[in-house]
């Protein structure tokens, strides 16, 4: 697919937060993860509106990637004292993480020559993916209207 917006290493102008992954496609060398939407924060040197934007679908894809953990913080069959329990399970990366909304991305620069990426979802349960890549590219079509949080910070 041809993409209208397309920028490299932009990683940490993008908000994630409330986007649904609705793809994950992996081979050797590229991790393709596509959303509903994503957040253009304003910053983005795509951006020319002055405050964050949401797109439309879009496809991020980390480029050289290593998947290095995957797990769940499980409470759906364990109950002590009346309340349930978390125990961790691993799971596989790419068989759990279509259908996630996603609530938290944190990265560390300089992992092994590589940039560290940790995502947190949540689908009846705390999800964790950790992974790292070398290069991201972020693609989209249309910014469909402002992000849920672009006005936050400005008096109505």
């Amino acid at each position: 697919m041809n993409y209208k917006y397309v920028s490299e290493s932009t990683f940490d102008n993008v908000g994630l937060h409330d986007c649904q992954i609705i793809g994950i496609h992996m081979d050797d060398k590229f991790l393709n993860l596509e959303f509903d939407h994503i957040d253009i924060l304003k910053n983005h040197p795509l951006n020319e509106f002055g405050c964050s934007k949401a797109t439309g679908k879009a496809k991020i894809i980390f480029e050289d990637f290593n998947i290095l953990n995957s797990f769940v913080y499980d409470k759906s069959k364990i109950i002590k004292g009346g309340s349930p329990i978390s125990i961790i399970r691993p799971i596989v990366f790419n068989k759990e993480m279509e259908g996630m909304d996603v609530i938290v991305v944190e990265t560390e620069k300089n992992y092994e020559n590589h940039v560290f990426c940790k995502i947190l979802c949540d689908k009846n349960g705390l999800y964790e993916f950790w992974f790292a890549f070398k290069k991201v590219t972020i693609c989209w079509n249309e910014f469909e209207g402002d992000a849920w949080f672009a006005h936050w910070n400005q008096e109505v």
